[in-house]
């Protein structure tokens, strides 16, 4: 199995106070809640030609790469909340599978799970998409730039870009994350006055 959560290590950059990493461990699917991840990203489209080319490689192959989830203590019970993996997950489920390799957090809090989940996308996407200039904004409330893009290793000029963007109406940022409307664009549209915005989407 691949494990692209490999950078979460002991001692290593993001630093985590309080998290602790367990061993990937097969986990059922019954005692996942993924609504935390759904509320931080985006749902998945099953409809989709990227999700259908997904089931069918879970069908064939099995799962490939751990999902991320967190240990949740409730009284008595343990269940496990998602942090990355939404479409295997749902690919997962949808084939009836029991239960999915996961990779487990202990004592993750609400802002480490996801800077995690931001790492591990940003590792995998070419391009700033809207959902993640919206998870960086919500993190960038409580800490500088700098130390916001310490831990979730990337550049400060990176970081700035991406908030740059939190300038944008949801609709705007929504064609960004479609690939509608190109970055660069993007940064330029940021830089003009809504009504001006508007007009131009409109033209």
């Amino acid at each position: 199995i691949f494990d692209r959560y490999s950078f979460i290590q002991k001692g290593s950059k993001p630093k985590m106070e309080n998290t602790q990493l367990t061993i990937v461990d097969d986990i059922p699917i019954e005692m996942i809640d993924d609504e935390w991840a759904k509320n931080h990203l985006r749902d998945v489209d099953i409809t989709t030609a990227s999700f259908e080319e997904m089931r069918q490689s879970v069908k064939e192959n099995g799962i490939l790469a751990p999902i991320l989830a967190r240990r949740i203590q409730d009284g008595d019970e343990i269940r496990y909340s998602l942090i990355d993996g939404l479409r295997r997950l749902t690919a997962a489920d949808l084939e009836n599978y029991n239960t999915i390799p996961t990779r487990i957090l202990e004592e993750c809090t609400d802002d480490e799970a996801m800077a995690y989940q931001l790492i591990a996308n940003l590792h995998t996407e070419k391009t700033i998409r809207a959902d993640i200039t919206r998870q960086l904004t919500k993190l960038s409330k409580d800490r500088s730039i700098a130390a916001l893009a310490l831990q979730i290793q990337k550049s400060v000029d990176y970081v700035r870009r991406c908030l740059h963007l939190e300038k944008l109406q949801d609709n705007i940022l929504e064609l960004v994350n479609k690939g509608k409307i190109n970055v660069g664009r993007a940064h330029w549209l940021a830089k003009l006055p809504a009504g001006i915005r508007s007009d131009f989407l409109e033209s």
